[in-house]
């Protein structure tokens, strides 16, 4: 079992995200899998951009699979509540202040709650993606942040396989833009990178 990373923030990589929904023909149904989710903050800057930018229809058929092997962040998830501290980044980001106006409540306690339809867009699973087959084989965009840093070459490779497998023909696979050595490269019989000239890390299924 691998334990993934728990330091995670709102809008981590967003240029990134930014150009792997560029790069996505969206299906009418879309579906997206954050994997090694830690606490949740990765699938909700997921939905909340994507709430900016998909068709009201699409946004409303819009499913996000947030998986991680640690069981505590589950509650944490479905509760989608935050401590100042956890939003800071955001809350004071010139560009993103609005967002979190527009999409966060302040409670009574001084904690933040991610709202309701956004809320509504995530669904949190235990799964252990070196060990467990992925969750479905239809996904039009795969988001892993926080476990490739764990993992040897070996188990890498088994991890990239899984990720071909549950992403649909042309899907989207975005990873940690700081894992730039070699052996985090995503293999290239089986994935593109979207732009070999940019920090982020995109690929696109072959």
């Amino acid at each position: 079992m691998i334990k993934t990373g728990t330091i995670s923030y709102f809008f981590r990589d967003q240029k990134g995200l930014e150009r792997a929904f560029d790069s996505i023909s969206w299906s009418p149904n879309p579906t997206i899998w954050s994997a090694g989710c830690s606490a949740g903050q990765e699938p909700y800057t997921i939905a909340i951009m994507l709430a900016e930018s998909l068709s009201v229809w699409k946004f409303k058929n819009l499913r996000i699979f947030a998986t991680d092997i640690v069981e505590k962040f589950e509650e944490r998830i479905k509760k989608g509540v935050y401590s100042e501290r956890e939003v800071n980044a955001v809350k004071t980001n010139k560009e993103n202040k609005w967002l979190f106006e527009k999409y966060f409540n302040i409670s009574n306690d001084g904690s933040y709650e991610v709202m309701p339809e956004i809320r509504n867009k995530v669904f949190f699973a235990i799964h252990d993606v070196l060990a467990d087959e992925p969750i479905s084989d239809n996904f039009d965009m795969i988001s892993c942040k926080n476990v490739f840093e764990y993992f040897n070459v070996e188990e890498k490779q088994r991890v990239y396989k899984k990720f071909y497998n549950a992403l649909k023909p042309g899907g989207v696979l975005i990873i940690d833009p700081k894992q730039r050595n070699k052996e985090f490269e995503a293999p290239t019989n089986l994935f593109l990178r979207i732009c070999k000239d940019c920090v982020e890390r995109v690929y696109r299924k072959r």
